[in-house]
């Protein structure tokens, strides 16, 4: 039996580096971690942050089986910026890849049929 995560997968994107984020996926690296038996239902752009992204979860072994490809729209991304006082304010990207996640009813069946727990961010 699996865990699955449905949700955003994204680039953190801080004034010096990016990061992998978003709260699904976050959720499922760390389950990925302890179980190994974990599916992840999102969506990227088909661009160079989609592929990063794809070829990190590949590295990290978690499932790119229901991973979305979208030609249309870009991936995800969240600009953050600290404060003083190290407090992030937020600026997120709208109509990204993850705003559009399509499954087929077969993959939909398959989830249900095969996930112990769903969590969707």
């Amino acid at each position: 039996m699996y865990i699955t995560s449905i949700g955003e997968i994204l680039f953190d994107v801080y004034e010096s580096e990016k990061q992998i984020g978003g709260a699904p996926f976050n959720f499922i690296y760390h389950i990925n971690k302890l179980t190994g038996c974990t599916n992840l239902v999102t969506a990227v752009g088909d661009d160079d942050a989609g592929n990063e992204i794809l070829n990190f979860l590949n590295e990290v072994n978690i499932s790119t089986k229901f991973v979305d490809i979208k030609k249309d729209v870009r991936t995800g991304e969240v600009l953050i910026q600290l404060d003083e006082k190290k407090i992030p304010d937020f600026t997120i990207f709208e109509n990204r890849a993850y705003d559009y996640i399509n499954l087929s009813q077969s993959e939909v069946d398959e989830i249900i049929a095969e996930s112990k727990l769903i969590y969707f961010g």
